[in-house]
């Protein structure tokens, strides 16, 4: 049996099959490892300690290597391999290795804007990438738009926070143009009497009380229908929230939370934030000098 390093560590290549070598062995040692609680690095020091070679004479174990041999359904029969593994024990590493990926932290101030901020070019999300801990921008999701820039935390945080003050200090910036007809969801009882009292109209000798009786049967019921969030509703507890808080020259995500809708991020550095009742104030995101 010859060994090759282009099919996976454990096998051999006998007469065109792939079989199980004395490879194997090391294979199900690297689970077991794994699963006991030693690291990547940890199992490719010891294998390279141990003098197990990874192809031919070399024994130059990494931890890149052993992730991928734990990351390998090869092992538990995919692409026709003999399986060296119960499908039970390469999950199992598998939950592992993912509880033991860093998870991505968010401030609360990140948390509360995540899903509001959008693009206002191609409408995709606006979305947090990181480098490092240092190197933090965001940027529209999609490659192909021309919001093709990077915006910094600070940068975009200073713009959000800038309009909500405003909005603090004048909450009549939530004021939205009237609309009678907002709010209104006929349903089946307002289509029936509206319907009567048409119906009614069109005769000629229609009892005028009853007709009387009818019309504000009809407006009973087209009140009775009125959204409760309509704008004008909605209007008046928004600038009931906003006349309460302060401005603060920060990120507020308890205020962003229940009266933001979108923040809409334009390529030309363009800022709007879209309220919950329509109302829309704008502003611009300005370069701001690095904190040291």
């Amino acid at each position: 049996m010859g060994h090759s390093r282009y099919i996976p560590y454990g096998y051999c290549i006998h007469m065109g099959n792939a079989l199980p070598c004395e490879e194997a062995e090391v294979v199900r040692q690297i689970y077991t490892a794994y699963r006991n609680g030693e690291s990547f690095q940890g199992i490719a020091n010891s294998l390279r300690e141990n003098g197990v070679r990874f192809d031919g004479e070399r024994c130059d174990w990494n931890k890149n290597r052993v992730k991928r041999i734990l990351e390998d359904e090869r092992y538990i029969g995919k692409g026709g391999y003999p399986s060296l593994l119960s499908e039970d024990d390469f999950r199992q590493v598998q939950a592992i290795i993912a509880s033991r990926r860093p998870r991505e932290y968010m401030t609360p101030e990140e948390t509360a804007i995540r899903n509001r901020v959008r693009c206002a070019e191609c409408g995709r999300r606006f979305k947090r990438f990181a480098a490092s801990a240092a190197r933090v921008w965001w940027k529209c999701e999609e490659k192909e738009c021309r919001t093709d820039f990077k915006i910094t935390p600070d940068m975009l945080f200073h713009a959000i926070a800038s309009l909500i003050d405003m909005v603090i200090d004048d909450p009549k910036l939530l004021t939205v143009p009237a609309d009678p007809a907002q709010g209104f969801r006929p349903n089946t009882e307002t289509v029936r009497v509206n319907h009567e009292i048409n119906r009614l109209l069109e005769k000629p000798d229609a009892d005028r009380q009853t007709l009387t009786s009818l019309i504000l049967k009809g407006i009973s019921v087209r009140y009775a229908a009125c959204n409760a969030d309509s704008a004008p509703y909605t209007t008046e507890k928004l600038k009931d929230a906003f006349a309460i808080a302060e401005p603060t020259g920060r990120i507020q995500p308890e205020l962003i939370e229940k009266s933001v809708s979108a923040i809409l991020v334009a390529h030309d550095g363009r800022i709007r934030i879209r309220f919950i009742n329509g109302a829309v104030v704008s502003g611009r995101i300005e370069p701001r000098k690095e904190r040291t």
